[in-house]
C-alpha cells in the first residue's frame, strides 16, 4: 500500500495499520462500522482489545492523512479544539469511520472507471478501448494489497488479481482483433504457464497461434489443455473452447487476422471473445459502382483518370463478387476485407466404378433409395453382405458412385481387409480419413478414442459419404461412424455387422451363394479332358467347359470371368 498527498509520499504505518485503512477503501462509500473493521482485521477470533486497536489506529491516520492540512487546522479552531485538529479527510460515524476522498482516488476504483468506458467504447473504437485499457494495467505495481493481514485483504487480493486478468484478457483480444496476434502469443503464453488453469487464456493464445499462420501450434496448445484439465481437474475443456478447436479444424473464416491499420478501428470487437473485428462497410459510388476509399486511395484516380463507366462498372462488380467469395482484400482501396481461409478439402476417395458392371437392379435400387436421400434426424447405414467373391464390393462402388452427388463435402473410402488374418486397424483408418479432411498430420491425436471423436467434431456440419469395404465386425466400424445428420455410410462384409449403433433406416442387402451351373456329368479336378466315356458332340460339353473353366461361379460374376484353365 502507498498513499500520496498530491506528490507527497504519506508513511503508512505497520501492515496491521495499513489493514485497517484497506478496509475503509475497497468498502463502497469508503466506509465501516467497527464491528466490520475488527472482523475484516481478525475475522472469527478477535482479540479482546480488538476496539481500542482500532482507535488506536484510526488516531494515527488521522495524524499522518490531516498533517499539513491547513483546512483541518481551520476547522479544529472553529470547532474549539485548540491544537488538536478535527480530521478532515477520516471521520467518524457512528462507532465507525468514513474516508472523505474523490470518487477515483484509489487506484482499484480507477481501474474499474476505465474498464467500463473501455468495455462502453470497444464497438465503436476498439483502439481507444485498447489504449484504456492499458492504462488500466500499468495502475498495477506488483501483487495488491502485499503484506497486509486479514480476511478481507486476502479476498480482495483475489479479486484484484482476477480483476488484471480480466482487463489484461480483454486487453489481448482487442488486440487481436486489430491484428496484433504476433506481439500477443509471448505474452499468451506466458500467461497460461502462470495460469494454467485458466481456460480462456488457452483460447486467446489458440487464436493468436492460428491468426500467426500457426494452425498445428494451435491445436498442439488445445491437446495440451485437455490433457492438463482432465488430469488436474477431471473435467474436459468448457463448449466454448471446444466450439474454437473445431472452428480452428474447419478453416472458420471469422478466425482469419485482419489486416493492421486505421482501418481496424471500425470494425466491431467482442471484448469478452477477442472475435476479430468484422470488416468495415464499404458503399458503392452511385454513378460508377467504384469503391471509394479513405484518403491516399485510388478512389479519386478513377474518377479523374477518364476510365469509362462501363469499365468501371465491370471493375466494381468483379470487386464486389470478390468480396462477396471471400476472395480477400479490395486490392485498390487499402481497407481490410474479411480474408478468407482456405476451404476445408472435399475428399474423393472412391475407386473407379466398374465400366462393365451388369445385373443386380434390385439391389441397386434399395441401396440407392437409402441413401440418396440422406436423413434429417440420424445416421444413415447400409450394409452388403454375403460370401467372399460375389461382388460386394462392385456393387457398393456402382451405388456409392450413383448416390455421391447426395454427399457434396466429400466421399472417403477405406478397405478394412477383414477377411485377412491382420484387419485394418480403426486408429490408423481415422488418421487417414482425418489428414484427408484437412487435419494437420501433427494435429492428429493418439489414441482410439481421441481420433474418433476429433473425426466427429471435424465432419460436424458436412455432408459425407463412407464407403467402408471389407468390414469384420461392428468392433471395427463403430469408431469409423460419423455422429453427423446427413452423412451416410455404406459397408460391405461377410457377416452382418451387429452391435452397431441404431441406425434412422438401414438397408441389408444379402448376396446368396453363387447358382451352380447343371451339368449332367461334372469334370473332377483329377480327371482329363474331355471326361472319358463322352464325345466332344454331347449336349453337355459347353456346360462343362464354363463350370470347369470358372471353378463352379456363374459365367457373369467376376471371378468367373477372372477364371483360368485348369490344365
Amino acid at each position: 500500500m502507498r498513499a500520496h498527498r498530491g506528490e507527497t509520499p504519506l508513511k503508512v504505518g505497520s501492515p496491521q495499520q495499513q489493514a485497517m485503512l484497506a478496509v475503509l477503501l475497497l468498502r463502497p462509500g469508503y466506509s465501516a462500522s467497527a464491528t466490520d473493521l475488527i472482523s475484516a482485521l481478525w475475522g472469527e477470533e478477535p482479540p479482546s482489545a480488538a476496539m481500542t486497536t482500532v482507535r488506536t489506529y484510526a488516531w494515527r491516520w488521522r495524524k499522518m492523512l490531516d498533517a499539513g492540512d491547513p483546512g483541518a487546522e481551520e476547522e479544529g479552531a472553529r470547532s474549539g479544539q485548540g491544537g488538536r485538529p478535527a480530521s478532515s479527510v477520516l471521520v467518524s460515524m457512528g462507532d465507525g469511520y468514513r474516508l472523505v476522498l474523490p470518487k477515483l482516488a484509489v487506484d482499484s476504483a480507477q481501474a474499474e472507471s476505465l474498464a467500463a468506458e473501455a468495455e462502453r467504447i470497444a464497438r465503436i473504437d476498439p483502439l481507444r478501448a485498447r489504449d484504456l485499457l492499458n492504462q488500466a494495467l500499468e495502475l498495477w505495481q506488483g501483487e495488491p494489497l502485499t503484506g497486509i493481514p486479514g480476511p478481507f485483504a486476502e479476498r480482495h487480493r483475489q479479486r484484484l488479481e482476477e480483476l488484471r486478468l480480466t482487463l489484461l484478457e480483454e486487453r489481448i483480444g482487442l488486440d487481436l482483433a486489430l491484428g496484433r496476434h504476433s506481439r500477443c502469443i509471448p505474452e499468451l503464453t506466458s500467461l497460461t504457464t502462470e495460469h494454467p488453469l485458466h481456460e480462456r487464456a488457452y483460447g486467446l493464445l489458440m487464436r493468436a497461434l492460428y491468426q500467426a499462420g500457426r494452425q498445428a501450434d494451435a491445436l498442439a496448445v488445445y491437446r495440451g489443455a485437455r490433457q492438463l484439465f482432465l488430469a488436474e481437474l477431471g473435467v474436459a475443456p468448457g463448449a466454448e473452447l471446444d466450439q474454437l478447436h473445431r472452428r480452428i479444424l474447419e478453416g472458420d473464416p471469422a478466425l482469419a487476422a485482419p489486416e493492421p491499420g486505421p482501418a481496424a478501428r471500425q470494425g466491431p470487437v467482442s471484448g469478452a471473445g477477442g472475435e476479430a473485428a468484422a470488416a468495415p462497410v464499404r458503399a458503392e459510388g452511385p454513378e460508377t459502382g467504384a469503391v471509394p476509399g479513405g484518403a491516399g486511395d485510388g478512389a479519386s484516380a478513377d474518377g479523374a483518370g477518364g476510365r469509362d463507366p462501363a469499365g468501371s462498372r465491370a471493375d466494381a462488380a468483379g470487386t464486389s463478387g470478390a468480396r462477396e467469395e471471400g476472395d480477400g482484400r479490395d486490392g485498390r482501396d487499402g481497407t481490410a476485407a474479411a480474408r478468407p481461409a482456405a476451404a476445408p478439402p472435399r475428399p474423393a476417395q472412391l475407386p473407379p466404378d466398374a465400366a462393365d458392371f451388369t445385373g443386380r437392379t434390385a439391389p441397386v435400387r434399395v441401396l440407392c433409395e437409402a441413401l440418396g436421400a440422406p436423413s434429417a434426424q440420424a445416421l444413415v447405414i447400409a450394409s452388403v453382405v454375403g460370401m467372399g467373391g460375389v461382388g460386394k464390393t462392385a456393387l457398393a462402388l456402382h451405388v456409392a458412385h450413383q448416390v455421391r452427388e447426395f454427399y457434396p463435402d466429400g466421399q472417403l473410402y477405406v478397405d478394412l481387409r477383414g477377411s485377412d488374418p491382420v484387419p485394418a486397424d480403426p486408429e490408423a483408418v481415422l488418421s487417414g480419413f482425418l489428414v484427408a479432411l484437412g487435419v494437420s498430420g501433427d494435429a492428429v491425436p493418439d489414441g482410439l478414442d481421441a481420433r474418433s471423436a476429433l473425426f466427429r467434431s471435424v465432419v460436424d456440419g458436412r455432408r459425407l459419404l463412407l464407403v467402408l469395404d471389407n468390414a469384420k465386425d461392428a468392433a471395427q466400424i463403430r469408431p469409423l461412424l460419423p455422429g453427423a445428420v446427413g452423412c451416410a455410410v455404406l459397408t460391405t462384409g461377410r457377416t452382418r455387422p451387429a452391435g452397431c449403433p441404431p441406425p434412422s433406416r438401414s438397408t441389408w442387402t444379402c448376396s446368396s451363394p453363387p447358382r451352380r451351373w447343371p451339368c449332367s456329368a461334372a469334370p473332377s479336378a483329377r480327371s482329363g479332358w474331355p471326361p472319358s466315356g463322352r464325345r466332344r458332340s454331347t449336349s453337355w460339353w459347353p456346360a462343362d467347359i464354363c463350370r470347369w473353366r470358372c471353378g463352379s461361379w456363374p459365367p457373369g460374376s467376376r471371378p468367373g470371368r477372372a477364371g483360368r484353365w485348369r490344365r
